[in-house]
């Protein structure tokens, strides 16, 4: 079976591929375009970026077809104009798997958790509390990835997310289940971590949520309560905690709703804002759906508005770097036509403008179903 591919129709005019100057006036919308697909289409994959030296350097990792788990890892740089140059391999995980967190800080990357595959294959999958740490070399490769300290237990689903010096894993997937805990350790300016500390836990059990860190807290949004094979509980919520001087967390608080419950979404701030970007909409679909709320330093989140949406409706992308004024979005699972593979290679990209495009399409997109195979 060939991946779903999306056509580049390189004759549509672009605020990207021209290189337009992003403005310094806070985003309040946005405009998308797919660029060139990544070389294989993944879900349940690990997206992180990090700044070598002088560029921006995007990562995708692991993951699945549904009917292989993956432990490439490709690497593109971003261009002056915006673009993601050609994917290279840099050095692979050190097993094939998926559903696992990554984040790059201090010139390495922390990888957690996941689920491998035993001999049986996907049906035959286990849910791990591993870590592991890699340098990021200066030319923007991997280098070989070390064991690190085990998470208090197994995790799934879950994000993981840096802040001065602490690396923190939120809630996610147990063995079958949300879970509640919360754990941090400590990366060193040598690239190794300490030991997991437990945490204050969220409020009530959390998977395939998203989470972000903005003025010194931690915001979780949305996510599934349960067994999310069966009947999961769904989440609109925000909740918010704030981060004391010691890495500790303060009381868990809800600060508003979102207008669905999501899953497998992506969240980031910028302008003053909180955005939400596809995923599962209410447990039923694929959403194409951007939302943005204001939120202030003080947690205070106003109302959600709408902006333009995803070319194509499409979950399982847990993060989309924003560098530069853009928001970037790679892989994930669509909703295929019957007979084709529902897994994407397409990389998406917006740029954040101080005013919604009136009326704009996203350019260059166009999702042709893989045949059968």
């Amino acid at each position: 079976m060939n991946p779903t591919r999306v056509a580049i129709l390189l004759a549509v005019p672009s605020l990207l591929l021209r290189g337009a100057a992003v403005s310094q006036a806070p985003a309040a919308g946005v405009q998308w375009q797919c660029v060139a697909a990544a070389p294989l289409a993944r879900d349940h994959h690990v997206v992180f970026s990090a700044h070598v030296g002088r560029s921006d350097v995007i990562y995708a990792g692991g993951g699945t077809n549904y009917r292989e788990l993956y432990d490439a890892v490709l690497r593109t740089v971003i261009g002056a104009d915006g673009v993601p140059g050609p994917w290279t391999a840099t050095t692979p995980l050190p097993h094939p798997l998926a559903g696992a967190s990554a984040v790059a800080a201090r010139g390495t990357v922390v990888l957690t958790g996941g689920q491998l595959a035993g001999p049986g294959g996907l049906r035959d999958l286990r849910r791990v509390a591993d870590t592991y740490t890699a340098p990021i070399a200066a030319d923007g490769s991997l280098g070989a990835w070390t064991p690190g300290p085990a998470l208090p237990s197994p995790r799934f689903h879950h994000p993981s997310v840096y802040h001065e010096g602490w690396v923190y894993v939120v809630g996610g997937q147990g063995a079958t289940e949300a879970e509640t805990g919360v754990f941090a350790a400590r990366l060193g300016a040598d690239g190794k971590l300490g030991p997991w500390q437990t945490l204050r836990p969220l409020p009530e059990p959390r998977s395939h949520h998203a989470v972000v860190i903005d003025h010194g807290a931690v915001y979780v949004i949305g996510g599934l309560g349960g067994n999310p094979a069966r009947q999961p509980v769904q989440h609109k919520s925000v909740l918010r905690a704030v981060i004391a001087r010691d890495g500790t967390l303060g009381e868990w608080r809800t600060i508003g709703e979102m207008p669905h419950s999501y899953a497998t979404h992506s969240a980031f701030v910028d302008g003053g804002a909180l955005w939400v970007v596809g995923g599962v909409e209410d447990n039923a679909t694929f959403s194409a759906r951007v939302w943005r709320a204001p939120l202030d330093r003080s947690g205070t989140l106003g109302a959600w508005s709408e902006v333009q949406a995803l070319p194509f409706g499409r979950g399982h992308v847990h993060v989309t770097p924003v560098i530069g004024g853009r928001v970037y979005s790679v892989g994930g699972r669509i909703a295929a036509q019957q007979g084709a593979s529902p897994v994407t290679d397409a990389v998406v990209v917006g740029l954040l403008t101080p005013t919604p495009p009136a009326g704009a399409q996203a350019a260059g997109c166009a999702p042709a179903p893989a045949p059968a195979g």
